[in-house]
């Protein structure tokens, strides 16, 4: 540690100051007269090797060994350049995110001298590439760190035990973090799925090699036999269980059948229309303040599923219907007694492409909008190669000036009227011969005569 200090005083010594900072002059002399012979380390190309990290640790040791923990120097890294001061836990990321300034190999003890010189102030690019610490540091974990592997987080949590306060108590490795993670329940189902999306291989397909859509294969060649793709899922009923084992949050669960102001105001969930209709129309269901209602937040991705997400949801669906139909045998730590918990899915809370993407609807082509369906009024536009979604001045009241506006619009009047929506009747019309489900026998006749 004593290298940094004897740069900042090489600063010092050239301006001629001697004036008290962040390190003094007989901390610098001290560091110097204490500082080691191999600085190979600094030159080391791989931040995270044993030698390097070792070097940083050694480095920072020394310097914050008369200091409290809020204490901050001078930082050495090369991004930095000693010209803004840093805490102890800073500067270790700072150095294994930019490293450390290469003139330090060819320091010596002897270059001491007073305090710390001034610092030149740092302008705005400057101070915004310093201070971009946690998304720098996030960076260099997932590109250097073997991609989150064991060893990635292994190392993680070294750092990060390294840079916190002593009294912060962390696992030593994945493994311990791993066993501390599966006390509290949160683990996760690992799915094997076909390459296509087409299915899961679960339930009565569990023991399947290929997929019964195309015959992609399950598994990858070779003496390692592992799956192509999977889906890692994280149980549902486990998870709401959990909610009851806390006293605290079983309270706030029934906060909204004991706790609740019921004046008509929309102060919570449970004043809106669409909790009240369900209690009206499912009343044995609102008996049971223990039940849960539920919300499903989506949104679409590049890389997502798409309108197959419905093959991933399979195992959230299956919860779904126990939670409805049977229930689970749940404890509630606050009553002290058991109850047969049910929940349902009340709310579904989606961009307008996760939108299309979980209830099919073709939300990027000619009939876009969802309440207007094939009544939507659309124009293609072949230079921007997009569609145009137009006709809003039905919406308007009958006799309105804007329906009689031309040269404002498309050049034409509109006194069309505004779509109604959909009946259940109707909607029940449109998809009788849409097929919502994989017909196994009929996939594998079809793989068969292809």
């Amino acid at each position: 540690m004593s290298l940094s200090v004897v740069k900042m005083c090489e600063k010092e010594k050239e301006s001629g100051e001697d004036r008290e900072g962040p390190v003094c002059s007989a901390s610098c002399r001290r560091a110097a007269a204490a500082a080691p012979m191999d600085r190979s380390w600094i030159g080391d190309a791989n931040h995270i090797s044993t030698q390097y990290l070792d070097g940083v640790r050694a480095f920072l040791d020394f310097a914050f060994k008369d200091r409290n923990s809020d204490a901050s120097i001078y930082c050495p890294c090369t991004s930095c350049e000693n010209r803004i001061t840093k805490s102890r836990r800073d500067i270790l990321l700072h150095c294994i995110r930019y490293g450390l300034d290469q003139s330090y190999k060819c320091a010596t003890a002897e270059d001491t001298g007073p305090g710390p010189s001034n610092a030149e102030p740092l302008n705005d690019k400057e101070d915004e590439h310093i201070h971009h610490d946690s998304k720098g540091y996030r960076k260099m974990l997932e590109d250097v760190l073997c991609h989150w592997s064991n060893k990635s987080i292994d190392l993680l949590l070294e750092l990060l035990r390294d840079a916190l306060p002593d009294d912060v108590v962390l696992p030593k490795n994945f493994y311990e973090a791993n066993k501390i993670t599966k006390d509290l329940g949160f683990t996760c189902k690992t799915i094997h799925a076909c390459i296509n999306n087409c299915m899961l291989f679960i339930g009565e397909d569990v023991h399947r090699d290929a997929c019964v859509v195309y015959g992609e294969k399950r598994f990858t060649q070779g003496k390692d036999r592992s799956p192509v793709k999977q889906l890692r899922y994280f149980p549902l009923i486990p998870r709401l269980q959990r909610w009851f084992l806390s006293s605290k949050t079983a309270s706030s669960i029934r906060w909204h059948a004991k706790g609740r102001v019921d004046d008509g105001k929309m102060r919570h969930l449970a004043d809106s229309p669409a909790w009240k209709g369900f209690d009206h129309r499912y009343p044995t269901f609102a008996e049971d303040i223990h039940n849960v209602r539920l919300g499903l937040a989506t949104d679409d991705g590049p890389q997502g599923p798409g309108d197959r997400i419905d093959v991933f949801l399979q195992p959230l669906m299956d919860e779904l219907k126990e939670l409805w139909y049977d229930g689970v045998r749940t404890y509630d730590a606050r009553s002290k007694e058991d109850f047969q918990m049910r929940a349902t899915l009340l709310w579904t809370i989606s961009d307008f492409p996760g939108y299309g993407m979980l209830s099919g609807w073709p939300t990027r082509e000619a009939n876009a909008c969802p309440v207007c369906g094939v009544k939507t009024h659309s124009r293609y536009l072949k230079v921007g190669h997009k569609y145009s979604y137009c006709g809003h001045r039905r919406f308007l009241p009958s006799g309105h000036r804007m329906r009689y506006h031309k040269h404002a619009f498309d050049g034409m009047m509109d006194f069309e009227t505004k779509p109604s929506r959909l009946t259940s009747n109707e909607l029940h019309q449109q998809f009788q011969d849409v097929r919502t489900e994989y017909c196994k026998v009929d996939l594998i006749q079809k793989v068969v005569a292809q």
